[in-house]
């Protein structure tokens, strides 16, 4: 029947947001065998990854999974390109991989080089060099597109790069990919030189984003979105950059660059890239705090004023297994803790992931005394009033706070952290580091439960924690030595 592989795919897509990846792959499977030359359905059943894992050994599963499902694709890269035009309106990412916490550089570069021969094939002209800039002598011509110029981590982090750049040595076009737009749009839009809010396939944006004859396009987020990661293997510049709005390596051959955070990455960063790695000081991006807010009570969000409130405010796919036994030992270890989540993207992350730690604590015996609680997700105002009623904010292993942290510090919350292999497990470390507050990054396991518990039972060390944090959070938000950094870059980058 004519369009059931594609209500299959959509199906699978929602069996995945409960994760329940399993039916999701059994969904996928029943369209191929409607139609077997599906691209979609072949690329999402090969790669397909559950949010919330039930634990290492099912990680290990699916990452395995993952593997051979790449190989496979390799494998019928011959077939596929005889008919590669479905590539370009591909609506899948490897988004979720980054979440298993290991080094993906391999498989990032094996993701890319099947888009790069299917993207070939189908539009090799998009995949030649971009002619000389038309511009003005003097102005090096830089382009940055996103579908998330809005009100999200990437918007917020990244904003001051496009406003920051010096229009008399710059000229900055903006991209918008996305559909949703808000003030945060339009302060992109009014900073820009140029702005298109662009849509259609990545042909359509790639082919508008060439006619602006760039010397350099900057992608700050591949791997957020399906398009971006097919945007990253054509080339749209003479020179292309991506960035940590998503912190793992594109492993395309059309981004020669990664921009990062020099505080952030470990001394053998470059080694994680298949782009030459450059790193900004501080923390990369001067950062627009978010606005103040009135002061919540408890009360309103359900939380008990006799508890010690441990927030732990990430997404629940970035919640590795390797969180479980802190969370446990931190409960059994202080019998007024609550550990407070938010609820995940659906119904079934949650319930996935409350599963576990219920078998966590089954497995040590820790009897249930209300420890976890989960409150609904919610806009910025009341989630930073979520973060003012807490005692401390515990990081999570593996893929810390980014966004998240920020609005913690700024919110004057402590934060305990152990610093990760990888840059997406440093981000808070960083932070402490500068704003003097390092003795809340803990070396190892029993530190970081020992420091937890100290800053949410001792009122007064908390209190001078906070006190130190907000007197030092302009050393670490409001600074222009990343934007000046970023233009010495770009200009290298343009005189290569």
């Amino acid at each position: 029947m004519p369009g059931l592989p594609d209500l299959q795919v959509l199906h699978a897509y929602a069996l995945r947001e409960q994760n329940d990846a399993d039916a999701a792959v059994a969904a996928l499977q029943g369209a191929l065998a409607i139609d077997p030359q599906h691209m979609h359905a072949t690329i999402a059943e090969a790669l397909m990854l559950p949010p919330v894992y039930s634990g290492h050994e099912d990680l290990q599963r699916w990452r395995e999974r993952f593997e051979s499902g790449l190989m496979r694709l390799h494998a019928g890269i011959a077939t596929w390109r005889q008919a590669p035009l479905p590539i370009l309106d591909l609506d899948w990412s490897n988004f979720l991989l980054a979440y298993q916490g290991e080094n993906d550089l391999n498989l990032q570069r094996g993701y890319s080089r099947f888009l790069a021969a299917l993207l070939e094939a189908a539009v090799p002209g998009l995949r030649q060099p971009v002619e000389a800039s038309r511009g003005e002598p003097g102005r090096i011509r830089v382009g940055f597109v996103s579908s998330e110029f809005r009100i999200s981590t990437v918007g917020q982090y990244f904003l001051r790069w496009i406003t920051d750049l010096p229009r008399d040595r710059f000229h900055v076009a903006t991209f918008y990919t996305g559909s949703a737009t808000d003030e945060l749009t339009r302060d992109v839009e009014g900073a820009s030189d140029t702005f298109a809010q662009q849509a259609g396939n990545a042909a359509a944006v790639a082919k508008t984003v060439r006619d602006a004859r760039l010397d350099i396009v900057v992608l700050p987020d591949v791997g957020m979105s399906a398009k971006s990661m097919l945007l990253a293997n054509l080339r749209l510049a003479r020179a292309q950059c991506a960035a940590w709005g998503h912190p793992v390596s594109t492993g395309s051959d059309c981004v020669e660059y990664f921009i990062s955070c020099q505080a952030m990455e470990p001394v053998d960063a470059q080694a994680h890239y298949s782009e030459k790695l450059i790193t900004l000081p501080g923390i990369g991006v001067r950062y627009r705090p978010a606005a103040a807010t009135g002061v919540g009570t408890r009360a309103q969000f359900g939380l008990p004023r006799d508890r010690h409130v441990y927030l732990c405010p990430q997404s629940l796919c970035k919640i590795h297994p390797d969180n479980d036994a802190l969370f446990i030992a931190l409960v059994e270890r202080d019998t007024r803790a609550l550990i407070v989540f938010f609820d995940g993207q659906a119904k079934g992350q949650t319930l996935a992931f409350a599963k576990r730690l219920e078998q966590a604590m089954r497995r040590r015996g820790v009897p249930p005394r209300q420890q976890f609680k989960f409150l609904p997700r919610m806009g910025r105002a009341p989630f930073l009033d979520v973060m003012k009623v807490s005692d401390v904010m515990i990081d999570t292993l593996r893929w810390s706070g980014g966004n998240t942290t920020l609005d913690a510090l700024s919110s004057g919350l402590p934060i305990v952290t152990l610093e990760g292999r990888y840059m997406r497990g440093r981000q808070t470390a960083a932070m402490l580091r500068i704003l003097g507050v390092e003795e809340l990054i803990a070396a190892d396991a029993d530190q970081y439960l020992a420091l937890a518990q100290k800053v949410a039972s001792e009122t007064a060390y908390r209190s001078a924690l906070a006190l130190r944090i907000r007197t030092r959070l302009p050393d670490l938000l409001d600074r222009s030595e990343p934007s000046t950094a970023l233009a010495s870059a770009l200009e290298r980058i343009a005189a290569e």
